[in-house]
Parts: C-alpha cells; structure tokens; sequence
C-alpha cells in the first residue's frame, strides 16, 4: 500500500486535540451508530487536515492518534498543525470545531441514513460542524490548564484547606497521571519530527526517479521542471461521497490479494449466501450445499492513457494542478473499472433478465420492483440500502421525469421535484454510468443492472493508479501517462438483474 508523506516548514506545530465525530444525528441527517464508529476510529489516524474540507495539496496538518471514547461515546483526536496562519487562528479561537469525511460500504435508510462500514478519509478545521459537539482544543493551553489544577491542589492540601485523607487523592492523581502522559506524547512527537527530513528523502533507484506513493505534487513539480528524465509514482485512486456517477468500486468486493503480487492472473475465493433446510425432523441428515466455497480465475485487465505538456505550459504549472491532473487520471481509472465490471457481467450466461426492450419508454419505476422480485426471487434477500440501480443517462432522465410527474412517486422520494435529482428509489441507490453494455447491437439498445452490493462482484487492483512522466527533448514536450491494472471476476450471478432496455443513451 501507498505511503503518504507531506513536507511542512513550521518548525514548531501546534498541537490540538479534541472530540472528532460523536455518536448521534448530524446536520445533514446521517446517523452515526456507536459499533460503527467504534470500528472506523483507528481509520482516522494519520489521515490529513483541512480547512473546510478543500484538498487539491492544501493540508495544514496531520491526525497522530484517534481512539473511541466510551464515556463520551465519541472518537477523540490528537493532531498537529503546521500551517503558522491556520495555527494564529486556532490560539485567537477563530476556529473550535472539526468535521470529517469517510467513505462507507453502504447505507441503512432510518430516520436519516446509517453510514455503514466506515473509513475515515480526513479531518478538516470548519466554522459550522456537521455535529455540533465536535470540539478543538489547544493541547498546550490544556497542559497549562492541568499544571495549574495540580498546583491548585497541593497548595490546598500543604495549607490544611483539605481535609487530610489517607492515600493520595483520586483526582489530583488523575490530574497527575494526564499531565505526565501529555509530557510524554509531546517528548514523542517531537522525537518523530525530527525524523522529518530522513523520511522525506526520496528512495535512490536506479535508471529512473521513483516517488512511491506520494503527495509531494510540489517536489515532483520542482523535479520535473529541472529537467528530470523519468518520475514514476504511485497515487490512490479516490471515491468522492455521494457522488451520481457510478464508482462501481463501493459497491463491490475490493480484495487487496493481487497487491503487490507477480503474475497476470488470480484465483479469487469467493463464499456465496446460502439457506438452510428445514429438516422433517430433528436429526435427520443434510443435504450438502455446493459451490458455495471456491475460487474463481481471472485474467489481469490494464487501462491507461497519457497527455502531453509542453515545455512553455509546464513552467505555468503549479502544485495544485498537477495535483489536479492526478485525480483526473484517478477518476478515468474508476470508469475503467466500471466498464470492465459491467461488461463481465454482460458477458455471463447465467443473470437474470426483465426483457423491457420491446416497451416505449427507456425506462419505468415499476421495473425496480420487478427487479428486486427477480432478485429475491433467485434467494437474495435484499434490505433497504443494499442494492444499486446501475443507469444510463437517459434511462435516469426518463426515471426523474416519471417520480416527478407523478405525486405518489413524488412522495416517496422528495428530492426528485426539491432538487432536480434523487439517489435512491425505493431502498435502492440509484448511480449512473458513464457506460452501459448493448444487448442489441444492431439497434444500440443498452442494459440497465439492479445489483446486491458487495455480492455480486469481486474487484482485485493490482496496484493504486501509476503516473509516469517522460521527456521528449525533441518536440520539447512532456508525457504525462496514468496505468490501472486490475482484476474482475463474477462471483455470484444471481446477485444481479439484468433489465433489458429500449434506451439507447
């Protein structure tokens, strides 16, 4: 896996802690659940800080720990700012709250949504928090603070204002006991950022430059500009929350087993779903079920593609545009994927179909329900949250209009006539593809897919997005090129519906 280094220049950080996200309603109605984010809380650490959740190469900081607090029944943090601007701000009380962005595996519908499966992306310094308890707090003030109350109290007890007690007191020693572990985190830390430059400097190979997985857009725009022949690095490829377009990759099995690995195929276990059966009576024999262990063998796929710069453009460039050509590379590879992953199911003889090919409109909200019946159908039985709806542009058009025009659809889902757009339809999320398969080539007549997340597909990448870069000294020119090496494979075909459709766009 990638690992992320960032430069600062700030010789002393400012040290911050405070409560990161509680257990509870946000603003913007998610509901975050104690088991949940008792599970993502170690996600958080070493993740990156921003202002107001803008990225592009604009950290001022770094989370160094995280942990659940069960008193609180909150994730705490520690962190560092290294941005002096962004430090003053902090002291003067300008900024006292955070927010933070996760990715999650899928979402339960309540009163509101329950982000399930989370992973922490980053914490960001914000003026109006998603919830409201989140907290700042400067970690020197507080050490202040805590030397002071522990003064406080032995003057009190040396001058007979306490009454004596046998044995120390509980919560001077408490105070102690903080204090000292504080000394202690802030001798570690500064024991690591002096071990800044060492980490810093890059890896010495051989025939070209190598970056591994790094975010220094700055350095390697330096590099390159000096003339370097050859960079080579690795970036992670980002999905964006709540996002129309597709990302097929959160709703499938993402599997680590090619990373890192030789060889351009991979067997892939798989364990599918499965009923029991209902004895006549008690102890009779079973019968066996199989094919529900296995592997299944596929083929590496690779994506790629490259633009070049000229000599005159490169010199405009600047560290957030290149940063910003890394993450139009990373968002190209995500449609790869998709394309692959749609067209591996297309390419299956073993899907359900619902034949609507031969109907007028390119598509219809009542096809979801027998989508969903043909999913369950097939023994997948589906909760709210737990499918997609995989869409073309014009299908999701003809699908907006009908909600919209209709008041019973309205009702179910709001947001169709309140914003113009909806993600889900009755418990299901509604994406859409910037690609869908043909079953009629002749007449260019496209699929739609209703899918069981996290079943139906197993996606293995063989690394996180390449981008290389080569000089051409002759056309003064620079190749920027992005490589995505990856593996799919069809784990469990009844885990989707195929919907034949009459939509050609």
């Amino acid at each position: 896996m990638p690992r992320w280094v960032e430069a600062f220049t700030l010789k002393e950080p400012l040290k911050i802690r405070g409560i990161a996200i509680k257990a509870g309603k946000s603003r913007n109605l998610n509901v975050y659940v104690e088991e949940e984010l008792k599970a993502a809380a170690e996600t958080l650490k070493g993740k990156p800080v921003y202002i107001e959740h803008v990225s592009a190469g604009k950290a001022v900081g770094r989370v160094l720990n995280a942990w659940w607090d069960e008193a609180e029944k909150a994730i705490l943090y520690e962190a560092e700012i290294y941005d002096e601007e962004v430090a003053e701000k902090i002291r003067a009380g300008l900024i006292s709250h955070v927010s933070i962005a996760a990715d999650y595996e899928v979402v339960e519908p309540v009163d509101g949504r329950i982000p399930r499966g989370l992973s922490f992306r980053e914490l960001s310094l914000v003026a109006v928090p998603g919830i409201p308890e989140t907290s700042l707090e400067v970690v020197e003030n507080l050490l202040e603070k805590l030397n002071l109350q522990a003064q406080e109290r032995e003057t009190m007890e040396s001058s007979g204002e306490k009454k004596a007690e046998t044995g120390e007191n509980p919560e001077l020693k408490e105070v102690r006991e903080e204090v000292k572990r504080l000394r202690e985190q802030q001798e570690k830390l500064a024991e690591n950022l002096s071990r800044l430059p060492e980490v810093l400097k890059p890896e010495e190979v051989k025939g070209k430059g190598v970056v591994e997985a790094s975010n220094r857009a700055s350095e390697l725009l330096e590099r390159l500009k000096a003339g370097s022949l050859r960079e080579q690095w690795l970036t992670p490829i980002r999905v964006a929350e709540h996002e129309l377009a597709a990302h097929l990759r959160q709703y499938v099995n993402v599997t680590d087993l090619l990373t890192g690995k030789a060889g351009d195929t991979v067997n892939i276990p798989y364990v599918k779903d499965f009923d029991m059966d209902i004895l006549t009576s008690v102890g009779e024999s079973l019968t066996e079920k199989t094919g529900i262990l296995g592997t299944l063998q596929t083929t590496l796929r690779e994506a790629g593609a490259y633009i070049q710069i000229s000599y005159a453009d490169l010199e405009k460039f600047d560290a957030e545009l290149l940063a910003r050509a890394e993450e139009v590379f990373s968002k190209a590879a995500l449609r790869a994927e998709d394309r692959v992953i749609l067209d591996t199911i297309m390419a299956s003889g073993e899907v359900p179909e619902l034949d609507k090919s031969g109907e007028a409109e390119a598509f219809k909200a009542e096809w979801v329900a027998e989508a969903l019946s043909l999913l369950q159908s097939n023994g997948k039985q589906v909760s709210p949250g737990e499918a997609i709806l995989v869409l073309s542009p014009a299908m999701y058009e003809a699908l907006l209009k009908e909600v919209a025009g209709s008041q019973s659809l309205a009702y179910i889902s709001p947001e169709a006539v309140r914003e113009g757009r909806f993600t889900e339809f009755m418990g299901v999320r509604i994406v859409v593809a910037h690609y869908l398969p043909e079953h009629d080539t002749a007449n260019h007549k496209k699929s739609a897919f209703l899918m069981k997340a996290g079943e139906a597909v197993t996606l293995a990448p063989k690394r996180e997005l390449q981008v290389e870069t080569e000089r051409d000294t002759v056309n003064r020119k620079v190749k920027l090129t992005g490589t995505h090496t990856f593996g799919v494979v069809l784990v469990d075909p009844k885990a989707v519906v195929e919907i034949k459709t009459p939509a050609t766009g």
